[in-house]
Order: C-alpha cells, then structure tokens, then sequence
C-alpha cells in the first residue's frame, strides 16, 4: 500500500492510499513525530510530500487544500475549518 507524508490539519502525518485511474483514494492516516525521521533522506521526503499534500480531516473524510487556502483552528477542540 502506497503512503506519503502530508499535513493533516496542520500536523504532520503518514497517509495511507491507493491509486486507481488516476484518482487517490486514502484509507487513513496517523499523526508522526518529525523527531523520529533521522536519516536526511526521510527529512527530504517531509520536506518534499507536506510542499504537495495538504489535507484536512473531518467527519470521516478527506479534503485537499489548494495552494493559497487559508485554514483556522479552534484552540478550544482542535477543529480546522477552511476559510472563504
């Protein structure tokens, strides 16, 4: 199963997909720690992957962020909204 890194609500995680006709669809993810990728090679990969993917979860599904997207965060739940 193919993954990559991504921000996923502002957080760094792992993401899970699979490719079919050109369309991705996620499976899950899970939130890492950058401290845990020591190799340079891994530190590319993070830097490389969240560049491109940026995600948010919510209510059980996935929606990708354009470049340019702004996003806020409720300091009382954690919950990201994208904003207009």
């Amino acid at each position: 199963m193919p993954w990559c890194f991504a921000m996923v609500n502002n957080k760094l995680a792992e993401i899970y997909f699979d490719r079919k006709q050109g369309q991705a669809k996620i499976f899950g993810h899970f939130y890492a720690n950058k401290k845990y990728y020591k190799t340079k090679e891994e530190q590319k990969w993070i830097t490389q992957d969240t560049a491109k993917v940026r995600l948010i979860y919510r209510n059980s599904k996935y929606k990708r962020l354009k470049d340019g997207d702004l996003v806020e965060v409720d300091a009382n739940n954690g919950i990201v909204r994208k904003i207009k």
